[in-house]
């Protein structure tokens, strides 16, 4: 049974023999969340009719005794190494998205948050350094897989959503390691038996953390790090400086000609203090101190002038596709970089041309018409 008008409510849950009781304790639980701008949700089989998503499978993947749950895959980083990417199941998917667009898009992020929110941008987080003399950098090591489901479990909570509810939000989530031996030892990541008394079919001996690729997992991130966010902006303000986090990227900067270097490290033990509070770990050789005068990169933008641009790099890189695609063909260049097919390399062009225009409109509106002149020529029709 849906929550509506509240009348129609309470007079359909008589008629099926719900008590007043009852009927009152979840007229209540709603109002605790519309309140809000909520949507309430009562219990997982009320999530299941929301979501019109079978309530067995919902209440598998809460117990974590569905297998396939997550397809999971590593993608290389552009800075090296391995990325786990985890794909929901669809019926699962269906859930998170309605999660996410009913529920953690409508709560306010940090504000100096700038990632996966409706109105800010990389280049909005950019902008907010250029200028600067000093820079200092650091990125979280691991930053969706270190949120742990208890983390996520009072976002919920913290919204107005009774503690079952939560937890079972929570879970839904968040998935668990496929193999737990280099955590066997951090007990961050063992959940308490006795959490589960009133339900022992939710027992799981590990918790679970956000996977990178649901679509919940970057607003809980950020209403996660709010707290966080808080902490790191009231360090920057007392030392002057500005403060910025993209996701897992860090940046503080100055304008005062008489900032140090020194000055910059005690900075850096502080924000590392803070992050190791609040269950995160600074991935250190990725600390940087950038001073006046050297090139400064926020995001892979240059922020030392007063606007942010597009790096050479990016550049030459755009106009050599486009050249090439002009000169080889356009099936032998998207095979030559290592794309299966052409509609992929196509799409790929275009996001880049996207960005550069976001970026600096001139340049990217330039490569546009020369690689839609390119198209052109290899007779490739857009539609």
């Amino acid at each position: 049974m849906s929550i509506g008008p509240p009348h129609t409510y309470v007079t359909e849950g008589r008629k099926r023999g719900v008590s007043n009781q009852i009927l009152r304790d979840s007229l209540e639980q709603a109002r605790k969340v519309q309140e809000k701008g909520l949507p309430p949700v009562l219990t997982l089989r009320h999530l299941s009719s929301l979501t019109n998503v079978e309530y067995k499978l919902l209440r598998k993947i809460v117990a974590r005794r569905q297998d396939d749950a997550y397809r999971s895959f590593l993608i290389t980083k552009h800075s090296g190494g391995k990325r786990v990417i985890c794909v929901p199941h669809p019926s699962l998917k269906r859930v998170q998205r309605w999660i996410n667009q009913k529920i953690l898009m409508n709560v306010s992020t940090h504000w100096r948050s700038y990632a996966y929110s409706r109105n800010s941008s990389i280049v909005d987080c950019a902008q907010q350094h250029c200028g600067c003399n000093w820079l200092i950098k650091l990125d979280i090591r691991q930053f969706f897989e270190s949120i742990t489901e208890i983390q996520v479990y009072q976002v919920f909570q913290n919204l107005g959503y009774q503690p079952l509810v939560s937890f079972e939000l929570a879970r839904i989530c968040t998935r668990t390691y496929s193999s737990y031996n280099e955590l066997e030892l951090n007990k961050k990541w063992l959940s308490q038996p006795e959490a589960y008394s009133v339900i022992p079919f939710y027992q799981y001996k590990y918790l679970g953390h956000l996977p990178q690729g649901a679509p919940t997992s970057p607003m809980l991130a950020n209403l996660v790090c709010k707290l966080m966010d808080e902490a790191l902006f009231n360090i920057a303000h007392d030392e002057g400086l500005v403060y910025t986090r993209y996701a897992d990227d860090i940046v503080l900067s100055s304008s005062d000609i008489h900032f140090t270097r020194k000055k910059a490290q005690s900075v850096i033990r502080k924000v590392s203090s803070v992050l190791t509070k609040y269950e995160f770990e600074p991935q250190h050789n990725k600390t940087s101190v950038v001073p006046p005068g050297a090139r400064k990169l926020v995001l892979g933008l240059l922020v030392n002038n007063s606007t942010p641009r597009l790096t050479r790099t990016f550049k030459c890189k755009l106009e050599r596709h486009i050249w090439a695609v002009g000169k080889f063909g356009l099936a032998n260049h998207a095979h030559h970089i290592g794309f299966d097919s052409i509609w992929g390399f196509v799409r790929h062009l275009e996001g880049l041309i996207s960005y550069a225009m976001m970026v600096e409109r001139r340049f990217g509106e330039s490569m546009q018409i020369a690689f839609q002149k390119t198209l052109d020529g290899n007779g490739w029709n857009n539609n």
